[in-house]
């Protein structure tokens, strides 16, 4: 089981470098996960003992070869699925509009992708896991990296009063697509969050641009989406991105961009920090099958505290989400999970029940 998201060093002069995973420069490690790891400067690499130690705990190879499109389809294969598909130049979320496939059961969607000779672009995206198939996470583990999840304390009385379980229980959320012809465009996740995604089948590739290209990228706020689209960007060259000609004239502050890409493969673990635009493409081959989360915790908490209070301008729950962590009631140390706590991945039901009481 291992994670190889290896860089050249410095060849992104924001981001540190690590065999396992990439953290931006300036991000303290250990509140973002262990209390013993701070990575702050270019080059670093990390032993890749450390890590298999650390992360092999709760995903281990055995873990994932056991979570597959049987094991979805078992539990989850009678739901109901509404896909999303790629268009081109769309002014939607991550370039994808609803597809004009009708709704059909998870398990129907699955043999299609599955079955020989069919070519779909429809996409499972971003699908609440816990409102559609819970019992999908009665044996899931999660990570120590990922469990310092601040939203998990969110009470009921905010929760429910406010409807902020939308944010609170809305993630780990389920991605199922056809390789080689499925994705995600450029965008950048909502409310400054964290993300984390574990690759169960198939191979993606991932481009990601540092925060400050956003401007040179032409995103458009308070929206998130971007003018630009990876059709006019070519991205076969790692690290580099070349523009088309008709792109290059009407984009020219996007011309010279550098951009960091990895190829994920089932059994490992992507991190993205806050802020960071990128692209998705499922890679051809087999279907591609993942698990992931936006979170908040002490490393982005000033961040999304701030767009959520943004947000709120026009959206209920966020607005009750930033009151309720800028209130008394919510200490950030004291939230910080620390000593044996820190140091564990916990299960489902664990990471659950970090609720605070009225």
């Amino acid at each position: 089981f291992f994670f190889f998201f290896f860089f050249s060093a410095c060849a992104f002069p924001a981001v540190c470098v690590c065999v396992w995973l990439t953290v931006p420069c300036g991000v303290d490690f250990s509140v973002l996960c262990t209390r013993t790891f701070v990575a702050r400067c270019q080059g670093l690499f990390v032993s890749n003992q450390w890590f298999q130690t650390i992360l092999a705990d709760a995903y281990s190879e055995a873990y994932v070869k056991q979570r597959g499109f049987e094991w979805l389809t078992s539990r989850c294969g009678s739901a109901e699925v509404k896909l999303k598909h790629g268009e081109p130049g769309a002014r939607a979320w991550a370039g994808l509009v609803s597809s004009d496939t009708p709704s059909q059961s998870l398990a129907d969607f699955v043999h299609a992708l599955t079955a020989d000779n069919v070519s779909t672009g429809d996409y499972l995206f971003d699908w609440n896991i816990l409102r559609h198939c819970p019992s999908l996470l009665s044996d899931w583990s999660v990570s120590r990296f990922f469990a310092q999840d601040f939203l998990q304390l969110v009470p009921d009385d905010v929760a429910l009063a406010h409807n902020t379980e939308s944010f609170r229980d809305f993630w780990p959320s389920l991605f199922v697509g056809q390789g080689g012809a499925s994705g995600s465009d450029l965008h950048v996740d909502a409310w400054c969050s964290n993300f984390w995604m574990v690759l169960l089948r198939g191979r993606k590739l991932w481009t990601l641009f540092d925060p400050d290209a956003e401007v040179r990228l032409y995103r458009s706020h308070p929206t998130g989406t971007f003018s630009i689209n990876a059709s006019v960007l070519d991205l076969t060259q790692p690290g580099r991105v070349a523009l088309t000609a008709e792109a290059a004239r009407r984009y020219p502050l996007a011309q010279g961009l550098t951009a960091l890409q990895t190829e994920l493969a089932a059994g490992e673990v992507l991190f993205v920090p806050a802020g960071w635009p990128h692209v998705v493409r499922n890679l051809p081959g087999e279907p591609t099958l993942a698990m992931s989360g936006n979170y908040l915790d002490a490393s982005n908490f000033d961040c999304a505290v701030g767009a959520l209070a943004d947000k709120g301008i026009i959206n209920l729950p966020a607005r009750a989400l930033a009151e309720f962590f800028n209130s008394s009631r919510f200490d950030k140390d004291a939230a910080t999970l620390t000593g044996h706590e820190a140091d564990s991945d916990m299960s489902w039901a664990q990471f659950k029940k970090r609720r605070l009481k009225k």
